[in-house]
């Protein structure tokens, strides 16, 4: 499976994967609603796992040691009707075999032989291997096995990388000899990805994996899905309008996969965040993303307005020193007065890299006012500082009955505040002008008043 981000694959085609985490975190959920999907009739449609194009196809296997037969069969037509695929269309290419079910008694596919104390191929195996055959001949090609999960199905010691490694072999056989992409589901042991994180790094994510079993140095790829923090849902919701989502309660309606291990080349190893839909995993990852670029967006345009409003009331500001953002922080406005120094110095080096912002030798009306001032380039700042200032005069001067017209400046000029009281009739007129394009301010009969649109 390819992803169009990046252009890697996202899973190997027909190769053993590990998928690991903690228990209810939605591996098997995952690995099935994959399996499902290579054994559906494509029809014309593009199908998609964790936002990717499925290109494998083929009949589907599914060998659980932890769900029973019914339960699974329910969650396969939960997850069917998710994804808009119709069970009886993929027919008996999706085959469960379960070992929960009341009349089989479990056997693992692997054990150490008593003999040389190696790992081997128990009956259970070979006779499962049997039926792949049939199923092949019967079927058509395998496109995916699914094991759920290692620690029963592969009877070793799973953190002992010389059994681990002996024991996958079996696994590989199956890859190479049916050309399909196998599944082996992990979970982390007690202490492994106990933590909820929004962002871990690679060595957090690689320990929880190791640690759950040495099954990750058997495999060319795994990969870890895990759950993030409440208050990280609570984010991602809000930025993506979910209302669907009910915080406190919605919990795990978002988790992340990441592969921690490839050694298949090309392959995406980028964080996924995920939203569970019914029985499927949608990847939000690009959406977040989008949303994420809106937000920076929307507030280096308050930042600059702000700035632009600290100019027109003729305290301007620079990067830094006595008259920098951070250290005139409170004349930006409540919602930058709380930042850091270094979130404001981040969002000044933003503004400015993208235009938003520029740097002005001279800021008027300041003693010795040479220097490097920030200027917003957008000018709303300045128009937001004007409206509000002859909005304010307006009032003052119809209190005192006088009229608020173009060509009486001189008489209601005195309502203004000192950063426009002395500004020119021509640039007093160039400001009304201005507000009238953005339709902020309407001027009828003469009279300025507040435009019906604003």
């Amino acid at each position: 499976m390819s992803s169009p981000e990046e252009g890697g694959g996202l899973l190997p085609a027909k190769e053993p994967m590990l998928l690991v985490g903690r228990g209810g975190v939605g591996k098997t959920r995952a690995a099935v609603e994959l399996a499902l999907k290579i054994a559906a009739p494509r029809k014309g449609k593009d199908l998609v796992w964790m936002g990717q194009p499925i290109i494998a196809q083929g009949v589907s296997v599914v060998l659980t040691y932890e769900e029973s037969t019914d339960r699974m069969h329910r969650a396969i037509q939960n997850i069917a009707d998710a994804a808009g695929v119709s069970p009886q269309e993929v027919g008996d290419r999706m085959i469960v075999k379960s070992f929960q079910d009341p009349d089989i008694v479990p056997m693992p596919l692997v054990s150490n032989n008593a003999k040389t104390r190696m790992p081997s191929a128990t009956p259970e195996y070979l006779a499962i291997t049997a039926e792949l055959r049939v199923i092949r001949e019967r079927l058509g090609d395998i496109g995916c096995i699914v094991v759920d999960n290692a620690g029963t199905a592969l009877a070793v010691e799973g953190n002992d990388y010389q059994s681990s490694n002996q024991a996958m072999k079996w696994l590989q056989r199956w890859s190479s000899e049916f050309g399909a992409l196998v599944i082996l589901i992990a979970h982390t042991n007690k202490g492994a990805l106990k933590f909820e994180s929004d962002d871990p790094s690679d060595d957090v994510l690689e320990a929880a994996a190791m640690g759950s079993t040495g099954w990750v140095s058997a495999v060319r790829l795994a990969m870890v899905m895990w759950s993030i923090s409440e208050e990280g849902e609570a984010r991602i919701a809000e930025s993506l309008g979910d209302e669907e989502f009910k915080p406190g309660i919605s919990r795990r309606r978002y988790i992340k996969a990441r592969t921690v291990k490839s050694n298949v080349d090309g392959a995406y190893t980028g964080s996924i965040t995920l939203r569970r839909a019914g029985g499927t995993l949608e990847d939000v990852t690009r959406a977040i993303k989008g949303a994420r670029l809106q937000e920076m967006n929307t507030e280096i345009a308050d930042f600059a307005a702000a700035v632009g409003r600290c100019w027109t009331r003729q305290t301007p500001v620079q990067k830094s020193g006595k008259n920098g953002v951070f250290e005139q922080r409170g004349a930006l406005g409540c919602r930058f007065a709380t930042m850091s120094k270094s979130a404001l110095a981040m969002l000044t080096d933003r503004a400015l890299a993208i235009g938003a912002l520029r740097l002005e030798p001279v800021a008027p009306h300041v003693e010795g006012g040479r220097g490097r001032w920030l200027y917003d380039c957008s000018g709303r700042g300045r128009r937001e500082t004007h409206l509000e200032l002859f909005l304010k005069a307006k009032r003052a001067s119809e209190k005192a009955r006088v009229p608020f017209k173009l060509g009486t400046m001189g008489e209601w000029r005195r309502f203004l505040e000192p950063c426009m009281a002395g500004m020119s009739d021509e640039d007093l007129a160039a400001a009304i002008t201005e507000l009238e394009a953005a339709r902020h301010l309407a001027v009828q009969d003469g009279y300025i008043v507040r435009s019906s649109a604003a």
